[in-house]
């Protein structure tokens, strides 16, 4: 138990912000997964925080159910996850499109 939680309920997701500037206008975001899957993401410096933070989160989601979809091996390439794709593409424009 951590915290009155049973440890298949603890999440450890670490949403990193801005790791990277690059240049004048562009920076990167990063969320850490449990898994050490490391979601990153280019945008530009005016952009607040929290849609890029509620992105990364939909995007994690998006990458946990394709990779436990049944049907998935680990090792494969996530690009064949046609879900994966379409999940991130509405995160993107749901979050970032603003």
């Amino acid at each position: 138990m951590v915290g009155g939680l049973s440890d298949a309920r603890v999440c450890v997701c670490s949403y990193l912000r801005a790791v990277e500037r690059l240049g004048e206008g562009c920076q990167v975001s990063a969320q850490l997964t449990a898994t050490g899957d490391r979601l990153l993401l280019l945008h530009d410096v005016a952009r607040s925080d929290e849609p890029v933070r509620a992105f990364l989160a939909d995007a994690q989601d998006a990458f946990v159910r394709c990779v436990l979809n049944p049907f998935y091996a680990p090792g494969d390439d996530l690009r064949s996850c046609t879900a994966l794709d379409a999940r991130i593409r509405a995160a993107a424009r749901k979050h970032l499109d603003k």
